[in-house]
């Protein structure tokens, strides 16, 4: 019976130390950049205007944050310490000062939501295997928004090439600006795409040279509108 009892405690312990999870917080202003890279494993991460350069990192200790600015490009780095048990989270809010355009955003998240607030950006691409993305209120001449399992929400944003791809979730576009003369490329495997109050059903193509919108999905509907 004490065997068992012991037993019993030693796996009760076990399991309490997998649910502890101590959080690496990280806060500071950094030197001026024009282009960021980050590659990630578990993250939400987020791109917005502030007042200036400035990284905001909170996170389990079983993911470990690295970063730097190297001939004016922000590089972070996220990987695993172990194997991951439990509830492991992180969040990232990098700041970019008004007025700031960006080169380059290359984002890639394993597990996490992305989004872009406020801020002006030559080439966008955004990457999650499972997560979100949204772009808000933001000028992008390039964008290539790419989820396997999650909706992309592209809201009152202004753009020249917009390619946007969900396995599975819903794709929508709120433009900003006139896009009559753009060429549309939609298609969805299963689902409608509707651009205004108009379905066309599993795929739309118009021909345009004032730039282009791409958009591919396997399982959910592609909403184009413009404002």
């Amino acid at each position: 019976m004490n065997d068992y009892k012991e037993r019993d405690e030693l796996m009760k312990r076990y399991l309490n130390e997998q649910k502890e999870h101590y959080s690496i917080q990280e806060n500071t202003t950094l030197e001026p950049f024009h282009s960021i890279a980050v590659d990630a494993v578990v993250m939400d991460m987020t791109i917005i205007e502030g007042t200036d350069y400035s990284l905001d990192y909170d996170g389990t200790e079983e993911l470990e944050m690295a970063y730097r600015v190297e001939k004016d490009e922000l590089i972070v780095t996220q990987k695993k310490r172990r194997n991951l048990v439990g509830n492991n989270s992180a969040e990232l809010i990098l700041t970019i000062p008004k007025d700031t355009q960006l080169e380059k955003a290359d984002i890639t998240v394993d597990v996490g939501d992305i989004e872009v607030e406020g801020v002006a950006i030559k080439t966008l691409e955004a990457d999650s295997d499972v997560g979100d993305i949204m772009v808000k209120n933001s000028s992008v001449n390039n964008a290539v928004l790419d989820s396997d399992t999650g909706d992309i929400n592209v809201d009152s944003c202004s753009f020249v090439m917009l390619d946007v791809a969900s396995d599975v979730g819903e794709i929508e576009v709120d433009s900003n600006m006139d896009i009559s003369g753009y060429m549309l490329d939609l298609k969805t495997d299963i689902g409608e795409v509707e651009i205004g109050t108009e379905t066309y059903g599993k795929k739309y193509f118009h021909a345009g040279k004032n730039g282009s919108i791409t958009a591919r999905g396997s399982v959910g509907d592609i909403s184009i509108n413009e404002s």
